[in-house]
């Protein structure tokens, strides 16, 4: 099964994350897939009609819907979509209606609630692109010397109240702060250090390069993926060897990452976590963690979740 990119919009233009996403699928003309996310100025591509007409495709939405969607409204394409406020206008109205009148024979929606899910409505996440990483004996992920990283740029006010919340409660708990990546180094290299948090605000402009964040991951314990425009973040597919930490949602996962639910007291939940559980539990979390995240590498995620998906609908079809 082979793939070509179809995007719905008249210039063209796909989002860069999904364009990397698309990038790991086999290329060819078996099916088309369609990308979706909010563009600014965005004019519907018409000539989709007679290319897509009569043929199965694959729409792939990766649109977000902001911090303030109470996880309850739907908005799925063809049929509610047009009620949130992002995608008003006549452009995002013929590409509506073009989906209501020629259903693709499967959707992969990241923003996707438990509620709405069937066999052609999947969800799809952002993916694992590092290679594989062996995971730790239980001694080595216990020497790591940060507790919990946290490291976050401003697209959702719960992220600035948990980095406070961090700072209020780290006197009472008894663990260190460190709040820029350029002191950690020397933060985690003292001798009798206490618990060591990390609550790193890195703003767009002052941006650092993945790998040297992963590399802090490979450091960390825990490493909180909060949400932000969207509830699924790149975090959720860049934490691939700690413990994913990150708030309750109602939303449905392509794999079950296993971490610790932030709740309403996301600190005692993660102080519990790290110090109020015994060790074994810890280490045994990691080990689902890895492993799920191990099924989020793209060429796994490919091959076992998003293929089968599709060859499931065209049986389903014929």
């Amino acid at each position: 099964m082979t793939f070509q990119v179809l995007s719905p919009d008249a210039a063209r233009r796909v989002d860069p994350p999904v364009s990397r996403f698309l990038q790991t699928l086999p290329q060819g003309r078996d099916i088309a897939v369609v990308p979706i996310t909010r563009l600014d100025g965005f004019q519907f591509r018409d000539e989709l009609r007679g290319t897509l007409e009569g043929k199965p495709w694959v729409l792939l939405d990766f649109s977000e819907f902001g911090p303030e969607w109470d996880q309850q409204t739907s908005h799925l394409w063809g049929r509610d979509r047009l009620a949130h406020g992002w995608f008003g206008g006549d452009e995002w109205a013929k590409l509506d209606a073009f989906i209501r009148e020629h259903p693709p024979l499967i959707t992969f929606q990241r923003e996707l609630l438990l509620k709405d899910v069937s066999d052609t409505m999947q969800p799809v996440e952002y993916l694992n692109y590092s290679a594989p990483i062996q995971a730790e004996t239980e001694d080595q992920f216990n020497a790591r010397p940060i507790d919990v990283f946290f490291q976050w740029g401003l697209s959702n006010p719960f992220r600035p109240h948990l980095h406070g919340e961090i700072f209020k409660h780290s006197q009472r708990l008894g663990y260190d702060v460190c709040s820029q990546l350029d002191h950690l180094d020397r933060c985690i290299t003292r001798k009798d250090r206490p618990s060591i948090w990390a609550a790193i605000h890195t703003p767009h402009y002052a941006r650092v390069s993945n790998d040297e964040t992963i590399r802090w991951f490979g450091k960390s314990k825990v490493v909180i993926a909060a949400p932000g425009c969207g509830v699924k973040t790149f975090r959720h597919g860049e934490i691939n060897n700690s413990i994913i930490a990150m708030r309750s949602d109602k939303l449905v996962y392509s794999v079950n990452q296993c971490g610790i639910a932030l709740g309403d007291a996301p600190v005692d939940a993660l102080w519990e976590a790290v110090r109020g559980r015994d060790a074994d539990y810890l280490y045994r979390t990691y080990l689902l963690n890895h492993a799920a995240a191990d099924s989020l590498r793209h060429e796994r995620y490919v091959k076992e979740i998003f293929m089968p998906a599709i060859q499931k609908a065209l049986q389903c079809k014929s």
